[in-house]
């Protein structure tokens, strides 16, 4: 699931920050996917943990998608610094 899906969820259908009530996650077919796959992995687990970490997740997309957008920013803004190999001697006006 991508960043910009994740953002669009919350886990029980709260709120968000800008009051916009967001689609409940925890009743979609892919939470179930999700949750009995925990089951099947990890015998122990309880549901309180599954929907912990998932809230969670869920919760954190924007700040990952901002992070991620900054890299790419980043790397945009790097110099091209000239290795002297032949590919620059390609490259070259002459």
């Amino acid at each position: 699931m991508t960043d910009e899906l994740a953002n669009e969820y919350s886990l029980s259908g709260k709120a968000s920050a800008a009051n916009l009530c967001k689609p409940r996650f925890d009743k979609t077919c892919t939470y179930k996917f999700v949750f009995d796959r925990c089951v099947k992995k990890f015998n122990s687990i309880h549901e309180k943990e599954i929907r912990k970490v998932v809230s969670d997740w869920l919760s954190q997309a924007k700040h990952r998608k901002y992070k991620k957008e900054q890299r790419a920013s980043r790397k945009l803004e790097q110099p091209i610094i000239s290795t002297g190999g032949a590919e620059d001697i390609n490259d070259m006006d002459i």
